[in-house]
């Protein structure tokens, strides 16, 4: 016997009436007849009265009402206690990203997550790959939003948008080009973080595969405003997303070139963290999250940044 059973026959028993019931579900009288007598086999005696007015509970169907209340009403606190904690949230919710994509990403994310966890604490963290990893690990965030390392590939996670990478240059930079590749860097000065950074890893692996070196002129393993500043002060040229570049680039004060290989672009992924964040709130946070990014991403406030390939 299982909860449709006991369904039907709590609606039997308050109708009296089989033809009644069975004009209600849109089924034939016969078939709910084979029903209730498929279920007084199974429980070894007899459920209803049987009479050309209808329909009665036996005793023993007077019991089984009493036990079929007891069911949907437990049935029924534990839909109001999942619905209370789909409603809640957790308590407390602690999320990292990247600086770029903190800084796109955070405002509006904050919004939308107040919204849906109305009673939750929230914390944000901005860092780099290696200490967002390593909080994963140590299971000190809920979940974080960064660019997708290969050592990324020992975690579970979602993609959430694909991001072309430009050379940033000061605006003194003249080049006749007008469409720039990776190779066309060999000969350029650049300005890269240290070499556990994930870009470094991206541009140092990109050009082994063309064959040369990537001429680097200065470590800066400082914020991306400082490396910005540096380019702007004429020590060299670096290579980020447009987006970590726009108001500069807008104020003409830095150019960025879209390197148009189609190997140059980062992914921008989800990763659930270790901690005790249900399954349930995790798949929540991650549709907030992807409901945002891709909102930024299809309005043009991303720019260089689409939706991955499946996903349109």
């Amino acid at each position: 016997m299982n909860s449709e059973d006991l369904n039907l026959f709590e609606l039997i028993a308050a109708a009296g009436s089989l033809s009644a019931v069975a004009l209600k579900l849109g089924c034939d009288v016969s078939t709910l007849s084979r029903r209730i007598s498929q279920m007084e086999q199974r429980l070894g005696c007899r459920l209803f009265h049987r009479s050309g007015r209808g329909v009665s509970t036996t005793a023993h169907g007077e019991t089984l009402k009493r036990y079929a209340l007891q069911v949907r009403e437990l049935l029924d606190q534990a839909q109001g206690a999942l619905a209370a904690l789909h409603d809640t949230g957790p308590a407390t919710l602690h999320l990292a990203a990247q600086p770029t994509i903190a800084k796109l990403l955070f405002g509006g994310l904050y919004h939308a997550l107040r919204r849906e966890f109305p009673a939750t604490r929230i914390k944000f963290t901005e860092g780099l790959a290696s200490s967002i990893l390593e909080q994963i690990n140590q299971g000190e965030i809920d979940a974080a939003i960064m660019y997708k390392p290969a050592s990324l590939n020992t975690l579970h996670y979602e993609p959430l948008a694909t991001e072309r990478i430009c050379l940033i240059t000061p605006a003194s930079f003249r080049s006749e080009r007008q469409q720039w590749f990776f190779e066309n860097l060999e000969d350029i000065p650049l300005i890269l973080p240290g070499t556990k950074h994930g870009l470094r890893v991206l541009v140092e692996s990109i050009a082994a595969r063309h064959d040369f070196q990537p001429r680097i002129v200065l470590e800066s393993d400082s914020s991306i405003d400082i490396t910005l500043e540096l380019v702007r002060q004429g020590c060299g040229c670096t290579i980020l997303p447009l987006a970590a570049v726009l108001n500069d680039v807008s104020q003409g004060v830095l150019q960025a070139f879209e390197l148009r290989d189609e190997e140059i672009q980062r992914t921008i992924a989800f990763v659930p963290g270790k901690t005790l964040l249900s399954a349930h709130n995790a798949w929540r946070v991650h549709r907030v999250v992807a409901i945002q990014l891709g909102t930024l991403v299809d309005s043009g406030r991303w720019p260089g940044a689409a939706s991955p390939p499946g996903t349109a």
